[in-house]
């Protein structure tokens, strides 16, 4: 099986496939491809089944269904009760975010005591830095949302749920099952860093639209175990999807 990496077209030796989790990583630029897909059957047929994907750091298991049935040619084991699975936003990437908000918001404090105190401060002095004090009480939020948010993922036989919570935050969502054809995984290059990523999982709708569930994960293993287990709990065959990670 002859692999190269979707990123930089760079050829991916044996050594670097993990074959039990399905996945290589490009010793080039650092990018993970899912070598799932290359164990479709011919034709384009469903996947040949997938290894348990061991459950990442950061989420937990909260209940579980049971499988009941048999799977089928084009299905998965039907489930019953529904599967939750709780992430924890936080990670070392936090630490550095508060840093920067204390710099920020102390100088901005700093300058304001001054131009406050003046007696009659220019106008320009306390307009200016608006657009400042505003971009830094957005990412004070994004940080203090990182130490305390949780995101909490519900699989039941009506609708799968996305939840974040308790500082509100977008993305909440609430999908009825039968509106679903797939879940998928994409890799996503972090700006202004070189061979860094984010991951996310998305849903492709019957309707044939895309819709990104989770984003900024932090490891292609916390997505593809995410996108395992909610699958398995709605009886989702496992199906290439284009963009998807090594798609």
């Amino acid at each position: 099986m002859d692999l190269v990496c979707p990123h930089c077209q760079r050829a991916i030796a044996p050594e670097d496939v993990d074959a039990a989790r399905r996945i290589a990583k490009c010793a080039g630029c650092g990018g993970i491809l899912d070598i799932g897909p290359h164990l479709a059957r011919s034709g384009g047929g469903p996947l040949a089944p997938r290894p348990a994907m061991p459950m990442p750091d950061g989420i937990t298991l909260l209940e579980e269904g049971h499988p009941v049935g048999e799977p089928g040619y084009r299905t998965a084991p039907r489930t019953e009760g529904r599967l939750v699975l709780k992430y924890r936003w936080y990670g070392p990437k936090y630490l550095g975010m508060l840093g920067f908000c204390v710099f920020w918001n102390g100088f901005l404090v700093f300058w304001y005591r001054i131009v406050l105190g003046m007696d009659d401060p220019p106008l320009t002095h306390v307009l200016f830095p608006i657009i400042h004090v505003v971009a830094g009480l957005a990412v004070t939020y994004g940080t203090l949302a990182g130490f305390v948010n949780r995101t909490w993922i519900t699989a039941s036989a009506e609708a799968l749920t996305i939840r974040h919570g308790p500082l509100p935050w977008r993305g909440n969502r609430v999908l009825p099952v039968s509106s679903l054809r797939q879940l998928f995984c994409q890799e996503h290059p972090v700006k202004g860093k070189q061979e860094a990523f984010s991951y996310s999982v998305s849903a492709l709708t019957t309707d044939g639209e895309r819709l990104v569930l989770l984003r900024e994960l932090p490891t292609p293993f916390h997505a593809l175990f995410i996108e395992q287990r909610v699958e398995d709990q709605l009886g989702i065959s496992n199906a290439p999807v284009e963009g998807e990670i090594g798609g």
